[in-house]
């Protein structure tokens, strides 16, 4: 696990470098049409609310479920798209390049990334999608997003959420 883990998060340190590249933009919740959110199948019963919340704003939200081996798919299945550990994943942890494919599809005015600290492949699609405005959690040494809120270990979904959309509500586009 240890060796995997050092892979991808080398690998993740690259494509963060490239993303430096990138034109850093902003988009208030209330400009934004669709939302594109990364959220842990353990997170997504703690999440449906805000998730239901944007639909009811009028908001496009897709979102992406972090599936680890021990759950089962068929308990998320009506999510737009589901990255499993045990399917979706090489030996190294890196997401295969249908999955890049496919979750870059889905370019969105944001996207929130709220998965846990050790998701190494979510990050790692979060960075290759091109969304406009990418808000997320800064939980290590990954900080390329356009938003980043420092957390401590015990902050949670609705936390996290609630801080993420007030954000979102207050900036303010040129």
């Amino acid at each position: 696990m240890a060796w995997t883990n050092f892979v991808i998060k080398s690998k993740l340190k690259k494509l963060a470098g490239q993303n430096l590249d990138r034109m850093n933009n902003f988009c208030t919740l209330n400009d934004a049409k669709s939302i594109l959110l990364f959220v842990h199948s353990r997170d997504l019963s703690q999440a449906e609310p805000y998730i239901t919340q944007l639909k009811e704003k009028g908001k496009t939200v897709s979102v992406i479920v972090y599936l680890p081996k021990k759950d089962k798919r068929e308990e998320v299945y009506f999510f737009d798209q589901i990255v499993s550990v045990k399917d979706d994943l090489d030996f190294w942890g890196v997401p295969s390049k249908e999955v890049i494919e496919k979750v870059s599809a889905y370019k969105a005015d944001i996207l929130i990334d709220i998965t846990r600290p050790y998701c190494y492949a979510i990050k790692y699609l979060a960075f290759s999608n091109p969304s406009l405005f990418k808000v997320g959690v800064k939980w290590e040494d990954t900080d390329t997003y356009d938003l980043s809120l420092a957390v401590t270990d015990n902050s949670n979904i609705p936390y996290l959420f609630e801080q993420i959309l007030f954000y979102l509500q207050t900036i303010r586009s040129k």
